[in-house]
């Protein structure tokens, strides 16, 4: 069985997201499928994608892997609102050699 404990959390919103958008699709027309093998494919591949981003110190790619009316919640500061904002954030944390312990793993 794969792990998929290090994927971030705005990936597995965005399961969530596609989930439903397809499933009410899907309902509307008379069928309800969803290929969740596809899903988790796209989301290795976009998780890949965001750690890739971090690695590389680029706060713009890490960022638009949010939508642009994103919300970050958290402990430690206040909500960080929208996808502009998301790059500023990551852009802090990278100029201030923030280490995000990053271990993606690829699913086959």
């Amino acid at each position: 069985m794969k792990s998929y404990e290090n994927i971030p959390a705005s990936t597995l919103l965005l399961f969530l997201t596609l989930a439903t958008m397809t499933g009410f699709n899907q309902l509307r027309k008379g069928t309800l499928m969803f290929d969740s093998l596809a899903a988790i494919k796209e989301i290795d591949i976009q998780s890949g994608l965001f750690a890739e981003a971090l690695r590389n110190s680029d706060s713009v790619k890490a960022g638009n892997c949010y939508t642009k009316d994103t919300r970050i919640f958290n402990s430690v500061r206040t909500t960080t609102e929208g996808r502009e904002h998301v790059i500023h954030f990551y852009g802090y944390m990278i100029r201030n050699s923030v280490d995000f312990h990053l271990s993606h793993r690829h699913t086959n």
